[in-house]
């Protein structure tokens, strides 16, 4: 089972993906047609508003995990 840390550890690596990889977008959806570039770079931002969601959601589910004093996997 997966513990909440490593669910938001995972979240950001994949958040801070996508924030280093908006540049590179520029460059890989530039040959397509205005119509698909725009759709390309909608999506991008709304997959990325998900995953800040995402994590949102897990740091608030983290935080009230500790303060009702839920056990945590053991290292």
């Amino acid at each position: 089972m997966i513990t909440i840390q490593e669910k938001i550890n995972r979240t950001l690596r994949k958040l801070h993906r996508m924030e280093k990889d908006m540049p590179l977008l520029g460059l890989r959806i530039a040959p397509l047609g205005k119509e698909h570039r725009e759709s390309s770079r909608k999506f991008a931002e709304q997959v990325m508003v998900h995953t800040r969601a995402e994590l949102d959601r897990l740091m608030s589910q983290h935080i009230s995990e500790r303060e009702i004093g839920m056990p945590e996997a053991a290292d």
